[in-house]
């Protein structure tokens, strides 16, 4: 009896460890996807330039229609909405600084970096799964004015991975200097990313 009793408090417990992994608050979420082993983040530099592009689970993305509209009753149906959806945060410094602040003593030039990233980039990104292509959907640029370490571009692709795939990135910076990037990231990896636990 007392083995019995064991055997399903280990189960229980096993149990619970799986459910930990599956799900993380926030913090712990982005430090997951930080870390360069978990294959979410992927970073070239070139002199005083760095270019990151990290994956963006649709989780994080929901939360922040969640906060803003603090309608929790539909707390599933905004995570499914989002879930049709990849998301990728495409960031560019320069010097540990947004790339347009490198500009800020040529007024002509800052405007044209901005205007750039805010309407121009999207045609300069592409994505392929396996070979085939996908469409860029979306992209959007917040500038932040010198208060961030980095610009940021999120781009929106239509989320049609499966299980042992490859997705290669592919981001054309030339009317930035920079020349052309490619990132490759493993399906496996975004499909076990741990959900944002809400």
């Amino acid at each position: 009896m007392n083995r019995l009793f064991c055997s399903f408090l280990l189960l229980f417990v096993l149990q619970l460890s799986s459910c930990d992994v599956d799900s993380l608050p926030k913090e712990e979420l982005i430090a997951y996807l930080m870390d360069e082993d978990n294959g979410l983040i992927k970073t070239e530099e070139q002199g005083d330039f760095k270019i990151s592009l990290t994956y963006r689970p649709s989780d994080l993305v929901a939360e922040q229609e969640l906060l803003i509209t603090n309608n929790l009753d539909q707390r599933d149906s905004i995570r499914q909405h989002y879930k049709q959806y990849l998301y990728f945060v495409l960031a560019f410094s320069h010097d540990d600084k947004e790339i347009e602040t490198r500009y800020a003593g040529n007024a002509t030039k800052y405007n044209q970096v901005v205007k750039y990233l805010q309407s121009g980039i999207g045609s300069d990104v592409s994505m392929t799964i396996d070979g085939k292509q996908e469409e860029l959907l979306d992209f959007i640029f917040t500038q932040t004015f010198g208060n961030a370490k980095s610009s940021k571009v999120l781009l929106v692709f239509p989320n049609k991975l499966n299980l042992d795939e490859q997705i290669k990135i592919k981001v054309n910076t030339n009317l930035l200097g920079l020349g052309i990037h490619y990132f490759f990231f493993e399906s496996d990896d975004l499909m076990n990313t741990p959900q944002l636990k809400l």
